[in-house]
């Protein structure tokens, strides 16, 4: 999902604060980075500026027109071979201010468009690992042993969970313990799930305690398989945001267990 323009909006406009002082008449300007011979310049140089700026139209697909534009702009900069602090004509600058201008409505305009998200911060879980992923509740080691579909539904668990969709978070949570047991289950018995020699979730757990001695780690996937997996399987259930960000970190815990 891409987020909305909120953050670009406002660095765009501290950028094209930077673009907009070049227009001023008698004002020179840092057209390169190069702090030892610009060692009192403030913000970006003017082509890393638009370089940005041109980042933020292309990223969010804005205008291909303003685009090339820019793209226009900064080959010419750059052509014209301008030592690192530079006196800019009138007519440039005020080309550079035009520039602004158009890029500025046209970021504007494409935010109008956009619904932008802001989630709770009253999380029991910690916000800033839900929006790293879920590889930071993991060491690498185990992360990578993962199963790709287990890795891509708590992917998508976290982020429903960091927007507050609850149910949505607890059923891919549940896919992806689900996925991990038939992987354990095969693992133990040697044994290659398919079509044919099916089992659900508790089949697998009545299998696993006649040859496993693991016996805590089998209840409490049971105790999962009992008290959430089975009550998704019925759409006129739900969970809520506590209930998920509680079910998450035992799930985490539980997955960590099997690999041992």
């Amino acid at each position: 999902m891409k987020r909305g323009l909120l953050i670009p909006i406002f660095q765009s406009g501290i950028v094209l604060k930077n673009i907009d002082n070049c227009s001023k008449l008698n004002t020179p300007v840092v057209i390169y980075n190069h702090p030892e011979k610009a060692p009192k310049s403030k913000g970006q140089s003017l082509l890393q500026s638009l370089e940005l700026l041109k980042s933020f139209i292309d990223y969010y697909d804005i205008s291909p027109q303003t685009s090339r534009i820019i793209s226009q702009t900064l080959d010419e900069i750059k052509s014209k071979n301008y030592p690192v602090i530079a006196n800019l004509s009138s007519i440039e600058k005020n080309q550079l201010a035009q520039l602004c201008k158009t890029c500025y409505d046209k970021i504007t305009e494409k935010a109008s468009e956009i619904e932008i998200y802001i989630p709770s911060k009253d999380h029991v879980i910690n916000p800033k690992k839900l929006k790293e992923g879920p590889k930071a509740f993991f060491k690498e080691e185990l992360w990578n042993s993962l199963l790709p579909f287990t890795q891509r539904d708590l992917k998508e668990a976290v982020q429903a969970i960091y927007f507050e969709l609850p149910t949505c978070a607890g059923m891919l949570i549940m896919r992806a313990v689900e996925a991990e047991l038939r992987k354990y289950y095969e693992e133990k018995t040697n044994e290659i799930l398919t079509d044919d020699n099916f089992l659900n979730w508790g089949n697998i757990i009545r299998q696993l305690k006649q040859i496993d001695t693991r016996n805590k780690l089998l209840d409490h996937l049971d105790y999962l398989r009992a008290n959430f997996r089975n009550k998704l399987s019925h759409p006129d259930l739900t969970l809520d945001q506590d209930d998920v960000e509680h079910i998450f970190p035992m799930v985490i815990s539980t997955l960590k267990e099997m690999k041992k």
